[in-house]
């Protein structure tokens, strides 16, 4: 009997794949971005983008397509690589080349010493705020909350320290700035989408704070409030009133610090609010 010889080929590509649909196409560092992908297969397929450790689920279900929502973390390398998983199981990726960082300017703040030489009794405090803070923020709701056209926390906003930038306090503390400084004439503050307060507290450095979940692991912050105008569990519409801008905490002066949150990732808000308002202008 003659021997018989199986040849198995393996492939080490997928056998299937499929686009991965971004906008922005090419996000930056930071930026929030939305994620598309056509799909005619069943509807209980579960699908994510990962980035690194970072998964987005795919979540929204339209017109034979899912849907989910993302960030390119801040320390990105300026090749980050965004893979396509199905029912864990890589079907297809994007190499996004992400430009290298500029030089950063570290920009000179100047508050009260005891928000720099920490008192030893307020390090107890600072403990416990981190186990809160880490908790809010790793919020996920399987529900999309936000819908529409967003719209800007405050009314005639002018911008201060934005989204990414260092800062060195009274020549000591240098610190990450993850969020948008805003200050207004109108110190009325606004959620910009539709949400449920998970958090409002008064924090060392944050001072008066609300956190607010919009679904789909997207998380907003809004600090150093006068005044908290909701509490926990409401649920608030694009538009209401949630607080005014104040200057409790660590500050230089009245203002708001906005902030976002997607899947634990902090992205900056201001390309929250313009991409989503494209991309439901172009859709």
């Amino acid at each position: 009997m003659k021997n018989i010889f199986i040849i198995i080929i393996i492939f080490s590509t997928p056998l299937f794949s499929q686009k991965i649909n971004l906008y922005p196409s090419n996000p930056s560092r930071g930026e929030f971005f939305i994620v598309r992908i056509s799909s005619t297969n069943k509807t209980n397929d579960l699908y994510k983008l990962s980035i690194g450790n970072t998964s987005f689920p795919l979540l929204d279900k339209k017109n034979n397509s899912f849907s989910g929502y993302g960030a390119i973390p801040l320390f990105t390398s300026t090749t980050t690589v965004l893979v396509l998983k199905k029912n864990n199981i890589n079907v297809s990726s994007v190499t996004l080349i992400i430009p290298p960082k500029k030089e950063e300017i570290i920009k000179p703040v100047k508050v009260s010493t005891n928000f720099v030489k920490l008192p030893s009794e307020i390090f107890f405090k600072l403990e416990k705020e981190k186990d809160i803070l880490k908790k809010v923020r790793d919020t996920f709701t399987t529900n999309r909350f936000f819908d529409g056209y967003p719209i800007f926390p405050v009314l005639d906003p002018i911008l201060g320290s934005g989204f990414g930038e260092r800062r060195l306090f009274n020549d000591e503390k240098d610190s990450i700035h993850f969020g948008q400084d805003i200050v207004s004439k109108s110190l009325s503050v606004r959620t910009i989408f539709n949400g449920k307060v998970i958090l409002t507290n008064e924090f060392y450095f944050a001072g008066k704070t609300v956190f607010i979940d919009h679904g789909f692991g997207l998380i907003s912050q809004y600090s150093h409030l006068n005044e908290i105008k909701v509490k926990i569990g409401d649920f608030v519409k694009k538009g209401d009133l949630i607080g005014e801008i104040g200057q409790t905490g660590r500050v230089t002066g009245p203002h708001l610090h906005w902030a976002f949150y997607i899947n634990k990732l902090p992205v900056d808000p201001l390309t929250v609010f313009s991409n989503c308002k494209k991309f439901i202008k172009e859709e």
